[in-house]
Formats: C-alpha cells, structure tokens, sequence
C-alpha cells in the first residue's frame, strides 16, 4: 500500500533514496537514521517492505525524524530485491534515485556529492563511492573498493575525490559485481531507459542492472568512504547461497547473450562474454554436486542439452557426487 500519491513529472535534481526492506527490523532504525544527517537531505525516502514477516514496518512508521526526509512506507506481498527497489522508484517523484539496503548506511555526505557529481559532467549516467565493509556489529573490516578488480579499470580524476572510469567496465562486471549498488546515484530517466531491475533475478539483479548500464553512459565514482556495508550471516550474497548466487549469475549473462545485438557489444565483450558463460557454466555444475542440491540432475541434463559442458566433465561430476554421499553415509570410509 503507498501510503501517499507521487507527482506525475520529477522534480528538478532532486533525489529519493529507495530502500527494499525484508525483516530489516534489527538494522533498518540506524540505517534511517543515517539519512536524517545528510549535508544534504533527500526530498524523499521510500521504505518498500518485502513482506516482512517481524517488526520492520512498525519501526518505520514509529521513526522520529520521518517528516524531516520524507518518508514514506510503501508494503507488499514478498517478491524479492528487484521488485521492491523497482516498486520503490515507480513511487517516487524525485530525478534521481539511490539505493540504500536496510542493513546499511549512508555517511553525511553522500547524497550531496553524489549528486554534485553528476549535474557537473552529464556524460555521467551513474555515480557511485566507496564504502566502509563492516561486521554486523559495526566493525571495519575492509575497504569496498580495494580489489585489484576494480583498481585495475582506468579512472580519470577530476576532483580531489571524484574520478570518472575512461573505459566501460562491462567486461570485468561479467565476472563478479565490483561496483556497490548501495552507494550509487543515478537519475530516473535513466534508470528507466534500462527498464530498472530484472524482476526475475532472485540474485545478481544488481550485476545484470549496471552491465545494461555501461551501454548508455559513463560511470563516476568518489575515491572516498561515504557509506558502510554490512555483512552478517543474513545477506543475500552470503557464502550459504553459493549454489543460488551462480545460478542467478549464469541466468543474468544469459539474459545479455540473448540481447547481444540491441547492446551492440564488441567483439572482445562479446568473446569476454562466452568465456565467462563457459567458466559459469562449470562452477554450476560444482556447486549443485558439493552441495547436492535437489535440482543436480536437472542442472547437468541442462547444461549438456545446450552443449556447454562435455559428457566427460558430467560423469566426472556424477561420479564426485556419489564419492561425497557414500562419505556422509560412510564418514570413516576412504575414496580416492
């Protein structure tokens, strides 16, 4: 239910912050509470409630500093990440939208760099920053940005903080997301020239989301902190969904081979791309047999149908399969 109606033409830069929230009740109060700091406020903030099955929408609605962000609660039945940040944008007015996860937050300047960034260079069609990665009690653990993944890609500064990356990163996202989804400001009209997130992507809808990006403009980023992510035993990307994490990957590179005329990729994303499918292709049928998952069988008809695994590499799978249930049957007993 949206609890109040949005305008019909977006208000000139101005941002609302989507926030998709699924039994967020433990985090989502200091994650509000980020938002009420900003140097620069946000004309609006949207809580989409997945479902919620605690007190995530009572925590909301109690929120002190509701009025001064404009906040808004926004619930549906539970139709995962991708549908509540696409439920979210749809509510809102605003020109420009970032997306916060309820377990997250947003360090004061964030909003307000983010959007200077942008309205400076209109070649920019997203603008994202690093972020502090914490434990679920708030302890730094890393930099979001300190992977030789992303420090690789070549970046032109262009303030003391802000750079621009000269080349599309469309060939290392097909690998692994190494741009941060939570910290990142992008407008409206362009979300929705991508036609926002796939709502058929339980998982890896953030990777499938920027690789349409990088077809329609250049990224920004700000080479400082401006926001945690926490990581705790809930999220999503935990190493507990490994087998669901590639299935989803495999599905959104999918998705971009079949669309590979409309996003005129080039010959070497292109061929970055088949790789990727084909290494895709051999960690699915890895972690559907190391976790023995019901749907094992399907996987492998699956994937030698389409010819992107070899009968050998299939037996071999199956004959692991049956090594590691004959050892939970059989803990002492020794197969080589």
């Amino acid at each position: 239910m949206i609890t109040s109606p949005t305008a019909s033409a977006p208000l000139t830069h101005s941002v609302a912050v989507i926030i998709a929230a699924y039994n967020a009740e433990r985090f989502i109060a200091e994650t509000l509470e980020s938002l009420t700091r900003q140097t620069r406020l946000p004309d609006e903030v949207i809580v989409v409630d997945d479902g919620s099955t605690d007190g995530t929408a009572g925590v909301v609605h109690r929120f002190e500093g509701a009025e001064r962000i404009g906040l808004r609660l926004v619930e549906q039945t539970n139709q995962g990440i991708a549908v509540a940040r696409n439920t979210g944008v749809r509510a809102s007015y605003a020109s420009h939208v970032c997306f916060l996860d309820s377990d997250d937050c947003f360090y004061p300047r964030f909003i307000e760099a983010s959007l200077e960034a942008l309205t400076r260079d209109e070649r920019l069609v997203i603008c994202f920053s690093d972020r502090d990665v914490v434990d679920e009690h708030g302890v730094f653990m890393r930099r979001d940005l300190d992977v030789p993944a992303f420090r690789a890609l070549v970046s032109e500064q262009q303030s003391p903080s802000g750079a621009k990356l000269l080349d599309s990163p469309f060939v290392t996202l097909l690998s692994g997301n190494v741009i941060p989804i939570g910290n990142l400001m992008l407008s409206k009209n362009d979300f929705e020239r991508v036609d926002g997130f796939d709502p058929d992507q339980v998982a890896v809808e953030d990777r499938l989301f920027l690789l349409y990006l990088t077809r329609i403009g250049r990224f920004g980023f700000i080479d400082e902190p401006l926001g945690t992510w926490r990581r705790h035993s809930a999220n999503v990307s935990g190493s507990s969904n490994t087998f669901a994490m590639v299935f989803y990957a495999d599905q959104a590179l999918t998705k971009v081979l079949d669309r590979q005329d409309q996003l005129e990729l080039s010959s070497e994303e292109l061929d970055a791309l088949k790789t990727e499918r084909s290494q895709i292709a051999s960690r699915l049928l890895y972690a559907a047999s190391h976790e023995r998952r019901p749907e094992y069988r399907a996987v492998v008809w699956s994937l030698l149908r389409k010819r992107r695994i070899s009968p050998a590499s299939a037996a071999w799978s199956v004959v692991r399969l049956a090594q590691r249930q004959a050892r939970a049957l059989l803990p002492g007993l020794s197969l080589r």
